[in-house]
């Protein structure tokens, strides 16, 4: 795809093209959120996809602008983050089960702030993992 990115990037990071794949990611998010039993479903595939046209439109669109410190160590540890970051849903989950006797019923302000959370713990231990084994880490979180 990246040989098409002259074509695609100008219409990406067009603003109603920006306005409309922002609908659709939160229509599907909402959609999921409402009507599907559960999350992961074909229907977050879905949103995904347009998440990332989505951000790669907005990123190509603010260009340098869109460049900070916490963007660029995201970007570094993103595989990382990836491939830990269903561990740590997991064992949140695990463990608020052995506290509580279920989990908390889902809205908007904690999926957000779960998120966040996930994210931020996911990103700290990938650079404490990178910190501590160096070249080597990439053996262990690909990152």
């Amino acid at each position: 795809c990246s040989h098409f990115k002259q074509s695609l990037n100008p219409r990406l990071s067009d603003f109603r093209a920006l306005v409309v794949l922002g609908l659709l990611v939160g229509g599907f998010a909402a959609f999921e959120y409402l009507y599907m039993p559960g999350t992961m479903t074909y229907v977050n595939s879905i949103q995904k996809l347009f998440m990332a046209l989505f951000f790669i439109g907005l990123f190509v669109k603010l260009g340098t602008r869109a460049e900070s410190k916490w963007i660029s160590t995201l970007a570094d540890t993103s595989f990382g983050i990836f491939f830990i970051h269903s561990y740590l849903i997991t064992s949140s989950k695990m463990a608020y089960t052995k506290i509580f006797p279920a989990l908390p019923d889902g809205n908007p302000v904690f999926v957000l702030l779960f998120t966040v959370a996930i994210l931020l713990c996911a990103t700290l231990i990938v650079l404490l993992v990178k910190r501590v084994l160096g070249k080597r880490s990439r053996m262990f979180i690909g990152s």
